[in-house]
């Protein structure tokens, strides 16, 4: 600032916890977004999974099967906070995505 660096801050979209039955990461990028999102739990997933979309009230705002390679399209919901989770092989993945419209 005014020594011609500049600070590029990181910002927390997930959710974090361990043991049996506790939520994990996932990563969902690029964050804010106007829709267009990949999401990757870190896990290799050679099937599609089950994924829903929560928005800030805990509504269910999108559900879909989700191949870990492909783009998920959120694009047609409204601009605001959500919560993406999807369940695969016993394990739950958590993100937090914001949407800008």
């Amino acid at each position: 600032m005014g020594n011609g660096l500049a600070y590029y801050g990181t910002v927390s979209t997930g959710i974090l916890a361990s043991g049996k039955g506790r939520a994990r990461q996932a990563l969902l990028y690029p964050n804010p977004s106007n829709g267009k999102v990949y999401y990757d739990t870190g896990e290799t997933n050679p099937e599609p999974v089950p994924l829903v979309v929560y928005d800030h009230n805990g509504e269910l705002a999108f559900s879909t099967l989700y191949h870990q390679s492909d783009q998920l399209d959120l694009s047609l919901l409204p601009g605001g906070i959500y919560f993406v989770q999807s369940n695969y092989n016993g394990k739950i993945h958590r993100a937090k995505l914001i949407l800008l419209k």
